[in-house]
């Protein structure tokens, strides 16, 4: 029974080893360039939020993704998520350097910025396979997987009513 119970800690502790560390980001830097957005502005930064993470063992990597969206004399969104990952493309990707790699990434830019009624720009993702990698871009070890950019992405569209409200 002791063999047993010494045997069970033993391949926790290994399983536990090879589960990477990343940092869960989701935060946002608004800028209100009209006063009717203040308040819309203040709310989105207060739900600023970054901490550490032990990705489920399905993730190799971690992500890092940055992009805004503005609308002239209204706002400038800059948004940063970062998490758990897995891929197998070393590098920092702008978004012609990812739809050449996966032209259908562009197709759900252009949907995503039809649905915003906004261009997305300065779009940069990074992936990395070391833990706690994902502090910012850099060009450390990455890795590309586009599904959570994409995720991040859709969830401006929940940004998109606040805003909306509170300009009209």
């Amino acid at each position: 029974m002791k063999s047993l119970v010494c045997a069970i800690f033993l391949l926790a502790a290994v399983f536990d080893a090879k589960a990477i560390t990343c940092y869960s980001i989701s935060e946002t830097d608004c800028t209100a360039y009209d006063s009717r957005l203040l308040s819309a502005c203040q709310d989105l930064e207060a739900g600023n939020t970054r901490y550490t993470e032990t990705c489920p063992s399905s993730s190799d990597s971690c992500y890092y993704s940055t992009f805004y969206i503005s609308e002239p004399g209204l706002y400038r969104l800059t948004a940063r998520i970062g998490g758990c990952e897995y891929g197998a493309i070393n590098g920092c990707y702008s978004r012609s350097e990812l739809s050449s790699i996966d032209p259908s990434i562009e197709v759900v830019l252009d949907d995503l910025e039809d649905t915003l009624g906004s261009n997305i720009q300065g779009l940069q993702a990074c992936f990395c396979n070391s833990n706690l990698c994902n502090t910012g871009l850099s060009n450390n070890s990455l890795l590309l997987q586009t599904n959570y950019m994409i995720v991040g992405l859709l969830a401006l569209l929940a940004l998109l009513p606040v805003i909306e409200f509170t300009v009209m």
